[in-house]
């Protein structure tokens, strides 16, 4: 009876962290993702990201000298209900002086 608790409590304890991430690190996966994705680098002309700044939430802008990009995360609501981070998609919404 005892292993079946421990397992159980185990089992449960697995589950709930990885139901999400924490802040810090769902934060650090949007920048990485925004800074990885070949839509932003096509917009940015091949410009070399200086900054990833935070404006609200779900909103970046992307900045390399007088270069910006607008940028939006959307969900991408799961076919299925599953336990992990959400998943989400960048879309640029706007470049400025990018040429």
């Amino acid at each position: 009876m005892r292993n079946m608790a421990f397992a159980l409590t185990s089992l449960l304890i697995g589950v709930s962290a990885s139901a999400a991430l924490p802040p810090y690190w769902e934060r650090a996966r949007e920048i990485a993702t925004i800074a990885q994705d070949q839509r932003v680098e096509t917009a940015m002309k091949g410009k070399l990201i200086e900054t990833v700044s935070y404006l609200e939430f779900d909103k970046y802008q992307v900045i390399s000298g007088d270069c910006t990009v607008d940028v939006e995360l959307h969900t991408i609501a799961p076919t299925r209900p599953m336990v992990g981070p959400r998943q989400f998609e960048v879309q640029v919404l706007k470049a400025s002086h990018c040429d």
